[in-house]
């Protein structure tokens, strides 16, 4: 919250404004961010296997991005240190990791 003139503002806060919720004291009890041990976890989270899928999915994706980028600079950067950055991860075999399958069972799932 902002107050003052022009001039000189001055920032304002509550005491627990920016703190981590594990840290927040209330009633002398822990508040925490974390659910009860034993709780089922909402139907919005994926499984670990299905995470992998999707961070492999997304590699491939922002490899195929760099590859677009790399075709596309221009000549006096053709032999610069991101040219050789944006090759590397171009020459990079995803290939390994797209066929691997998490064991069934492997986050619960």
């Amino acid at each position: 919250m902002l107050w003052g003139s022009g001039e000189a503002s001055i920032i304002r806060r509550r005491p627990d404004e920016g703190v981590p919720p594990k840290m927040t004291q209330q009633n002398n009890a822990t508040v925490t961010a974390e659910p009860p041990v034993g709780r089922r976890r909402g139907s919005s989270q994926r499984s670990r296997t299905q995470r992998w899928r999707d961070a492999v999915a997304v590699l491939i994706v922002v490899q195929r991005e760099c590859d677009a980028h790399l075709q596309t600079l221009p000549d006096h950067l053709q032999e610069s240190d991101a040219a050789e950055t944006l090759q590397a991860i171009c020459d990079f075999d995803l290939s390994e990791l797209e066929a691997i399958e998490p064991p069934h069972g492997f986050g619960r799932n």
